[in-house]
């Protein structure tokens, strides 16, 4: 089983990174972590060159490879924290750069030959506030499905300003307990 996990944070010793460090103590099988914040991926440029060439973006950078990996895997996992209400940017040109998925399944009419992955989602926030996850969740339930994908599991965690993740260890229960069921 291989599952590619996309760390959305640029903060290496904060929640999310330590939501994403109890994730992979129980995680089996071969992994693949991209760090948003290290590798190069330009916006999307709404071009169109994906509505005639499939599966493939005229940016040349280092979604490329990104795409290799996402074709590969079995599990998509995401974690990230809340920057105004979305993702940080870094991960959304990521995000934005699988409309060549969309393209390939909705303009140029290709059956998705890969198999289904699993799509998990853990994000984290600051602040807290009725239904504050939900534009998140939406985005990557729509990320998750132009991939072949469906959202098998979720966890948020809000209010770490006040309260840090380190200070629940029932999250990282949970967090240990999902990774372990893959």
């Amino acid at each position: 089983m291989k599952s590619l996990i996309f760390m959305a944070s640029p903060n290496k010793n904060g929640n999310t990174q330590a939501m994403l460090d109890t994730f992979l103590k129980g995680l089996k099988g071969e992994v693949h972590i991209i760090y948003s914040y290290d590798v190069n991926v330009k916006p999307c440029i709404d071009c169109k060159f994906c509505y005639t060439h499939e599966g493939e973006c005229s940016l040349k950078d280092d979604m490329t490879s990104i795409y290799k990996r996402i074709n590969e895997c079995d599990n998509i996992i995401v974690f990230s924290p809340m920057y105004f209400a979305s993702y940080p940017g870094t991960f959304k040109n990521i995000i934005d750069r699988t409309q060549v998925y969309w393209s390939k399944t909705y303009i140029l009419k290709y059956k998705d030959s890969n198999k289904s992955k699993k799509g998990m989602l853990f994000l984290n926030a600051g602040s807290e506030w009725k239904d504050m996850f939900k534009p998140m969740e939406n985005i990557f339930k729509y990320f998750i499905k132009s991939i072949n994908g469906d959202i098998t599991e979720k966890l948020y965690v809000s209010d770490t300003d006040n309260n840090p993740v380190e200070n629940n260890p029932r999250i990282f229960e949970k967090i240990y307990k999902i990774a372990s069921n893959i």
